[in-house]
């Protein structure tokens, strides 16, 4: 599970304002209890003592077992006059022990040497927040992709139903969504713009975010944009770094492919993206307004090639969608 490095840092950023905020917690829990009942800071002095001197007896050679035992009888003694005294006074047992959001993993972030499941949920979290904001699209889901925009009348071009065909198409995405891992097919969806292209590929981005993958989303244009910056007007360590977050993130949305000024800088750009992602069996998801034929008179055949004979093609049919809500005030 690859998330982008600015991910990680705010999901760490976030773990660590926990810790802070549960050690503040404990300090002043300790400080109000040991001002109301200082005999239990005496018992907390005592069983910092015995867990001195039990360290002490394990490293020592001859290691007495009796000695062990009588300071661990002694320790077990000072925590149960330690909850009783608290439960005396109103307070939970746990009133003294260390506050944090996530008892698993102790807001570390990590249990059991694994991502704990908060970690995984804050990097989706975080993930998810960026898609919404870079696409300006924060609605689109599978919940709320209306098939019903679709004729049901065959199309005259290809004498088949929009309606039956984008069912099929919306059931294979929810799908794809739903199972996705690093060995899914990359998936290249065509047809004329406003039939949902981008909408089923947020969806699918939403729930492989919510799964725990990182997903990466750029419209054709921006993503040689941002390569071209990097190239010649970045220098040092950072050089490269985007490239690289984009052919390595677990799952990248090529949106609009065809829209982009066409120059041979960007044809390059494109077919690196996409060979280097197909060498390293990374799902990409492409997306384009081109035609079959189009598509083949835009690019070189080493691109075509790549996405006609590595990508699972879905045709998308019916009318502009968002000519139809405009019409009726949808």
């Amino acid at each position: 599970m690859s998330f982008d490095k600015q991910v990680y840092e705010k999901a760490h950023r976030i773990l660590s304002s926990r810790r802070q905020r549960g050690k503040q917690t404990g300090e002043r829990r300790r400080e109000e209890v040991y001002h109301k009942l200082p005999q239990i800071a005496r018992i907390d002095r005592e069983l910092a003592q015995t867990s001195i001197q039990v360290a002490k007896t394990v490293l020592s050679e001859k290691q007495p077992g009796g000695l062990l035992d009588g300071l661990r009888r002694q320790n077990l003694q000072l925590q149960r006059q330690k909850r009783e005294l608290l439960a005396q006074n109103g307070y939970p047992a746990d009133y003294l022990e260390p506050v944090c959001v996530c008892p698993l993993c102790r807001d570390t972030g990590y249990a059991d040497g694994k991502r704990c499941g908060c970690f995984v949920k804050i990097l989706s979290d975080i993930a998810r927040e960026n898609l919404k904001g870079s696409t300006g699209l924060s609605d689109c889901s599978f919940s709320n992709f209306r098939l019903d925009f679709y004729p049901t009348e065959p199309d005259r071009a290809s004498g088949v139903s929009p309606r039956e065909k984008m069912e099929q198409v919306y059931a294979y995405c929810r799908d794809y969504a739903q199972t996705f891992s690093p060995a899914s097919p990359s998936l290249f969806l065509y047809g004329a713009t406003g039939l949902g292209k981008t909408h089923l590929s947020l969806a699918i981005a939403d729930v492989v975010i919510a799964n725990g993958f990182g997903v990466l989303y750029y419209s054709t244009q921006d993503l040689i944009r941002e390569i071209e910056t990097e190239r010649f007007h970045t220098a040092g360590p950072e050089r490269g770094g985007a490239f690289a977050r984009i052919t390595g993130c677990d799952l990248l949305i090529l949106d609009d492919l065809g829209a982009e000024f066409t120059s041979p800088f960007a044809s390059s750009v494109i077919y690196d993206v996409i060979n280097s992602r197909l060498g390293a069996r990374r799902p990409t998801i492409v997306s384009t307004n081109l035609t079959l034929k189009e598509l083949e008179s835009k690019y070189s055949q080493r691109i075509t090639s790549r996405i006609l004979g590595h990508y699972k093609d879905l045709r998308f049919l019916g009318s502009d969608i968002r000519m139809i809500k405009k019409k009726y005030r949808l």
